[in-house]
């Protein structure tokens, strides 16, 4: 598949790294606004950034033969099946970005999905580990602990091990708070909101040291 170098993101180590995980990510952002973040002077980076068209950029070397140290993960700790700790992913996991104002509240696109499962198609080539399907997880399943709540409730994670890894009953929970919980149930379904309402939404969905009745009057203004 096609995968843009056009955008270099300053914000990596020049090391090569081990891959034994990919870790998946909404950008809260426009692709403009995306790149703006990890092309700009913030020490944030990923490896691989999908926009909502398909279109695949890749930002932090990951599509050869080795892999870069990118920014994406911070601190973060996940145990595995076998009781495994495993923390600070950023040395030894490739960072996927999803365009997306949030996850939570908007479904990912029909292309999006299409490009990130060739994405893993290849990277399973590449780095062995990630031809087990436990090696693939959300930021919010590494770093919930702080609040990470990404790629969120609308990532259909069992497609995802249904059409890579051929294994139609494996999914992921979602990591959600009580007050996301209750603000997707007030909302029922994901809509397509244009980006000034969606950035509007999503920052809502989000304060929590707003009262849940304040939230609901907001949301219905909103919507």
């Amino acid at each position: 598949m096609l995968v843009s170098k056009k955008y270099r993101s300053p914000h990596f180590e020049d090391i090569n790294i081990p891959v034994e995980f990919v870790i998946l990510h909404y950008t809260a952002q426009t692709l403009k606004g995306s790149l703006d973040i990890f092309l700009g002077s913030k020490p944030v980076s990923c490896h691989l950034l999908i926009d909502r068209d398909g279109s695949v950029y890749e930002l932090a070397g990951c599509w050869g033969s080795s892999c870069k140290k990118a920014f994406h993960a911070g601190q973060s700790y996940f145990w595995s099946v076998q009781q495994e700790k495993w923390k600070n992913f950023n040395g030894f996991s490739i960072g996927i970005e999803l365009v997306n104002w949030n996850g939570n509240i908007f479904p990912f696109t029909e292309e999006q999905y299409h490009s990130l499962f060739k994405v893993l198609f290849h990277l399973k080539k590449i780095y062995p580990a990630l031809n087990n399907s436990d090696r693939v997880l959300g930021h919010e399943h590494i770093a919930g602990f702080r609040g990470k709540k990404d790629p969120g409730y609308f990532f259909d994670w069992q497609r995802l091990f249904r059409e890579v890894y051929k294994d139609s009953q494996k999914t992921l929970a979602p990591v959600l708070t009580e007050s996301q919980s209750r603000s997707l149930r007030f909302m029922k379904k994901p809509k397509r909101w244009n980006d000034q309402k969606a950035r509007r939404i999503s920052w809502l969905m989000e304060q929590t040291a707003i009262p849940f009745w304040l939230k609901k009057l907001f949301f219905r203004f909103l919507m």
